[in-house]
């Protein structure tokens, strides 16, 4: 009996050593790649008793394995071998698969599993300007950098885009960094812009592959372009109050508030009067009864932009009458034309 049970433990021993005669050892793969990369992997294979077959290498994701390296080795008992083998990862080799994935090497029954790795589809871009603040159709300078997941810098392209304006354009990216310029135009309206960045590469088949993309801000400046000056009447009389406005535009033609001066000339280029106040906001003057008649001038000045508009002064023929001593009557003259017309005067 016992020599019954000596023999069968004999037996089963041989067996596993025949079924475990052979081992599979995988190098490591880094923990992450992107898109594009290459992933080495070195194999070794050794076998305590002669053995032949084909030796496979499989990139196994989400459960489904691709088959990559197949070759044929023969082993002799004591001996091993070395196999290198690479994987590029794009899409006709891999498919669509990115996410976590692993590596199997295969020797008849014997197997071996690499750890845990991530495909990334993924980059991370920055970029900068050389300031915050612009004013329409100056020349924007934007510098960034573009790294794949993976730590590698990317090599392709990138496309800038003004959101909810039709401004693009598009460079390359070399070894990681960008420089490209833009400018908005002349009539822009001031405020706060914000660019899409988007950068990424292509693989032979011309498809987008590790893509990444972010947002930047900048601010346009309102820039004085025109001043108007509204006059309420264009034609007045002497003694009554001229109203007027300055109104100051923008780039895009809104109207701007800034502060002015105000200069009023009579016919003679004379000033008569110097007023400061904002641009959009009302200013008066009074006109002297002896105001004289013409054109008179109103010059404004703001944001170094000059303007000017007239307005007629009407002739006005008024004069006053005062009884002196009984005897006398003096007739003067209170506006700007002399009184001209006759005069009845009633004795008794």
């Amino acid at each position: 009996m016992r020599s019954k049970i000596l023999l069968l433990m004999f037996l089963l021993f041989v067996n596993f050593v025949f079924l475990a005669s052979a081992e599979v050892i995988l190098s490591q793969p880094n923990s992450l790649y992107s898109l594009g990369d290459t992933v080495s992997i070195s194999a070794t294979v050794d076998s305590s008793t002669n053995k032949d077959g084909f030796f496979q290498l499989f990139l196994i994701c989400s459960g489904i394995e691709k088959e990559f390296n197949r070759q044929y080795i023969i082993l002799t008992a004591g001996d091993e071998k070395t196999i290198d083998a690479s994987i590029l990862l794009k899409e006709d080799s891999i498919g669509n698969t990115i996410g976590i994935c692993r590596i199997k090497g295969k020797f008849r029954e014997e197997y071996s599993l690499t750890q845990d790795f991530t495909i990334s589809d993924k980059s991370v871009v920055t970029g900068r300007f050389e300031k915050e603040l612009f004013n329409p159709e100056e020349n924007i300078l934007l510098k960034g950098t573009a790294v794949k997941e993976s730590g590698n810098f990317l090599n392709g392209f990138v496309d800038i885009n003004v959101l909810n304006q039709d401004i693009k354009t598009a460079g390359i990216v070399s070894n990681g960094d960008f420089s490209l310029n833009l400018s908005f135009p002349k009539t822009i309206k001031s405020g706060i812009y914000v660019l899409n960045v988007e950068v990424y590469e292509k693989d032979t088949s011309g498809k987008q592959i590790n893509k990444g993309a972010t947002e930047l801000a900048l601010t346009i400046n309102q820039v004085a372009t025109s001043l108007d000056i509204e006059i309420e009447n264009t034609e007045v009389e002497p003694g009554a109050l001229v109203k007027f406005k300055p109104k100051l535009f923008d780039q895009a033609g809104d109207e701007m508030v800034s502060q002015g001066v105000f200069t009023i000339k009579d016919p003679s280029d004379k000033i008569i009067d110097q007023i400061k106040g904002d641009t959009g906001s009302e200013s008066s003057f009074y006109l002297k009864n002896d105001s004289k008649a013409g054109i008179w001038e109103i010059f404004s000045v703001s944001y170094k932009i000059t303007t000017e508009k007239t307005f007629r002064v009407l002739e006005k023929e008024e004069a006053v009458f005062n009884l002196v001593n009984d005897n006398t009557l003096n007739v003067k003259n209170i506006v700007n034309i002399p009184y001209t017309k006759k005069i009845l005067v009633k004795v008794g």
